[in-house]
């Protein structure tokens, strides 16, 4: 059964990395382009700070601004199978392994039950066809696991906080989902935890501190990531992007009138009739999976909109049909268990509810992978995801990692033209010694003192020494730029670290170690229990 298992998987990933197209969802122009650029900074020798062709090869923070190991797992899939499409295809079908993997129940068949409901979700499909968000959909596996610790309250720091943390640097909103409903769950969930606290309210007590320290666990391991995407906001139009005009969330609950996605929001509607349907019918709304699902798909519809409008960290969730995703995993599990004399009749409602969105996505439609290699050319880059996706040729990034100069970045393309790496306006000449993702080195003749400009978007990060002496960086539009001496000048660019990324580094290093050294002592002492230490 095993060999038949490992088997089953390895065609799947191969089937995956073979077939070259990709469902035609919204999300879709993104997802390509940043593992394709991660693709191109590992093989400069560089980790993925910045993406060197994005915005007509001006560059791009890219997922500095976003959960960053998606794309750098599906980037780096594609620097080992060739192009950034197959390692997207890969990751997301060795994702679905791992959801066949974490499925919970108590035999091999109720957990293949599960996970291939999963699967077949209508919050699956329709994300996958619709938008095909491709780090919410590898982050399933670490959301499943973590809501059937929520669920059965058995938190553990260490575990978790990992865990947690995985999940935060997957998928940012799907870690926000997790840990609300995890708080709630406190509230709403029965525990059967009797020792070391037998009495109700110091149980509760016992629970919650697990939850915190392991968020506490969890924000240490992540800090390298959120704490300088907080400093570097202001500079960025980020709520702005994510939640405003048509993307406001009042305007993506399920059940409004003129949502943002009427496709997406019709099938949502249906998932969440069925799932409910389900959950009355088998009784599941009774357990503690079920009582969890129902909050969610609450948090998805038209009667949450106050808490939507007043309750600030929502916003930030974009879609409230988000919330569809956990109810899914704690509806599918709920329902199982807890009707075994009536599966027939729960798998004809849960078989609606996977039919009847499909009914909402009449255009669901395969395009050809352009096939992004690390010696593809940003323009002949941007040719092919014109002709394949219909995106923008010049490669633009989305709009909440555009900074706030960014309206000066059409005067200085003019200024550059689609090739020219450096331009000095005075009559100089430059010659390009190095240009790699995160350093670049030019030597620069000008008879008299000039401006140099660079190909380069100008950011806070960016570190300019001329003549080995350190220089202050100017902007020109949207570009870096550099004041210079008459004569020869040896100009190098480097990125520096944010300081806050530093103690991060060193914060989630630490915690790191203290957590091995707990599992191997752990390990070493088998008669601890790690729940109630």
């Amino acid at each position: 059964m095993v060999a038949l298992t490992l088997a089953g998987g390895t065609a799947l990933v191969v089937i995956a990395i073979v077939i070259p197209y990709f469902p035609r969802g919204t999300d879709l122009y993104v997802h390509v382009l940043w593992p394709w650029q991660v693709m191109r900074c590992l093989h400069e020798g560089s980790l993925p700070i910045w993406l060197p062709d994005l915005n007509a090869a001006f560059g791009s923070p890219g997922i500095g601004l976003y959960s960053p190991l998606g794309p750098s797992f599906c980037g780096a899939l594609g620097l080992a199978l060739g192009t950034g499409g197959r390692g997207v295809r890969a990751a997301l079908a060795i994702a679905a392994l791992a959801v066949i993997s974490v499925a919970p129940g108590r035999d091999r068949r109720s957990r293949l039950m599960k996970a291939g409901l999963v699967l077949l979700s209508p919050v699956m499909l329709t994300e996958f066809f619709g938008r095909f968000p491709v780090s919410q959909l590898l982050g399933v596996p670490l959301a499943w696991l973590l809501l059937e610790h929520a669920a059965d309250q058995r938190w553990r720091w260490d575990r978790d906080g990992l865990l947690f943390a995985l999940l935060w640097l997957v998928h940012a909103p799907t870690a926000m989902m997790v840990v609300m409903i995890s708080g709630l769950s406190l509230l709403v969930v029965r525990s059967d935890i009797t020792e070391p606290y037998p009495h109700s309210v110091r149980k509760r007590l016992f629970v919650a501190w697990n939850l915190l320290t392991a968020g506490v666990v969890a924000a240490g391991l992540s800090a390298w990531h959120w704490w300088p995407l907080l400093s570097s906001a202001p500079n960025f139009p980020l709520r702005s992007a994510l939640t405003g005009g048509e993307h406001h969330p009042l305007r993506n609950l399920i059940g409004v009138s003129g949502p943002h996605l009427p496709e997406i929001n019709i099938a949502m509607g249906w998932a969440a009739v069925g799932f409910l349907i389900a959950l009355g019918i088998s009784g599941g709304w009774r357990t503690n999976r079920g009582r969890l699902a129902v909050i969610a798909i609450v948090l998805a519809s038209l009667p949450s909109a106050p808490l939507w409008r007043y309750f600030a960290p929502l916003a930030w969730l974009q879609f409230p049909w988000r919330w569809m995703l956990p109810a899914t995993l704690l509806a599918t599990t709920a329902v199982i268990d807890e009707a075994p004399k009536q599966k027939r009749l729960l798998f004809g409602f849960s078989l609606a509810a996977l039919l009847l969105p499909l009914v909402g996505l009449p255009s669901v439609r395969f395009v050809p992978d352009p096939a992004l290699t690390v010696a593809t050319d940003p323009i002949v880059a941007g040719e092919r995801v014109m002709e394949s996706i219909s995106g923008n040729p010049l490669l633009v990034d989305v709009m909440e990692h555009r900074p706030l100069w960014w309206e000066d970045l059409g005067e200085t393309m003019v200024l550059l033209g689609p090739h020219q790496t450096a331009l000095v306006p005075s009559g100089g000449v430059s010659r390009v010694v190095l240009w790699r993702p995160i350093q670049r080195e030019i030597q620069v003749e000008s008879p008299q003192p000039a401006t140099l400009v660079l190909r380069l978007l100008a950011d806070p990060h960016w570190m300019i020494s001329v003549n080995r002496r350190p220089a202050f960086p100017g902007r020109w539009g949207a570009a870096l730029a550099v004041s210079l001496p008459a004569g020869r000048s040896d100009v190098e660019v480097r990125w520096a670290m944010d300081l806050r990324a530093i103690a991060g580094l060193i914060v989630a290093t630490t915690l790191l170690v203290v957590i091995t050294l707990r599992r191997w002592r752990s390990r070493a002492a088998p008669g601890e229990s790690p729940s109630h230490s």
